[in-house]
C-alpha cells in the first residue's frame, strides 16, 4: 500500500512586529538600521518604507526628520526609478537608534502596527505589480520630501501617509491604500497651509 506524500509544514513568516519586539529586547545599548535589517529578513521597499516611516511617528527634537527622512527619499525614488530591491548606503545603515528609542517604538508604534496588520489583505487592488511600484514610488517620494522639509506641525501626517502606503503595498490592500491617499492628500494640504501661513508671519514680522 502506497503511503500518500505529506507536504512539509513550514511555519507562518515572521511579521514585522514580532521581529521588533525582539530586537527591542535583544542586549546592546545601540542598535543600527543594518541590525533591523537583519532582523526584518524582508528587505522589500514596502517593509522598509512602513519601517521607516514608524520612526518618524515618534515624537523627536525638531529637525530630525531632515536625517530621518532621508532613507525614506531614498527608497521610494529607488521605486519610482523601477528597481528590483532597495539599496541604502552604509553610512545610513551604520546610523544607530538608542535602546530607549526602540522601547518607545515598541511601546508607542507596533500596538498600533499590530492592529493593522490584522486588517490589511489582498483586496481591490487597482494596479499591476511593476505600475503599481512605481506609481506608488511618486506619490512615496513626494511625501518623503514633506516629511524631510523641516516644517513645524507639518511631519507627522506625511510619516503616518507613508506608514498607510506601505502597508498597503505589503499586501496589495486597495482599501488600505485609499485611505492612505486621503491620508497623503491631508498630509499636503496641512504641509503647505502651514508652510504659507509661516511665510506669511515672516514677511509681516520683516516688513
Amino acid at each position: 500500500m502506497l503511503s500518500r506524500h505529506r507536504e512539509p509544514q513550514f511555519p507562518p513568516p515572521r511579521t514585522l512586529t514580532a521581529a521588533l519586539r525582539d530586537l527591542a529586547k535583544s542586549g546592546g545599548e545601540n542598535v543600527t538600521i543594518a541590525e533591523i535589517e537583519t532582523a526584518l529578513g524582508d528587505r522589500s521597499f514596502s517593509t522598509l518604507i512602513v519601517l521607516f516611516a514608524a520612526i518618524n511617528l515618534l515624537p523627536m527634537p525638531l529637525g530630525s526628520s531632515v536625517v530621518l527622512g532621508i532613507p525614506v527619499i531614498l527608497l521610494t525614488f529607488q521605486m519610482l526609478l523601477g528597481a528590483k530591491a532597495p539599496w541604502l548606503p552604509k553610512r545610513i545603515r551604520d546610523y544607530s537608534f538608542s535602546r530607549s528609542t526602540l522601547l518607545r517604538f515598541e511601546d508607542r508604534v507596533i500596538p498600533w502596527l499590530e492592529r493593522f496588520e490584522k486588517v490589511i489583505k489582498p483586496r481591490h487592488w487597482p494596479f499591476d505589480r511593476v505600475l503599481g511600484e512605481r506609481i506608488l514610488g511618486g506619490v512615496g517620494l513626494f511625501m518623503a520630501i514633506l516629511l524631510w522639509l523641516p516644517v513645524p506641525l507639518g511631519n507627522w501626517l506625511p510619516a503616518f501617509g507613508l506608514f498607510l502606503t506601505g502597508l498597503a503595498l505589503t499586501e496589495r490592500d486597495g482599501v488600505m491604500l485609499a485611505l492612505a491617499t486621503a491620508v497623503n492628500i491631508g498630509a499636503t494640504v496641512l504641509f503647505f497651509s502651514v508652510a504659507f501661513s509661516l511665510g506669511f508671519i515672516v514677511n509681516w514680522l520683516m516688513g
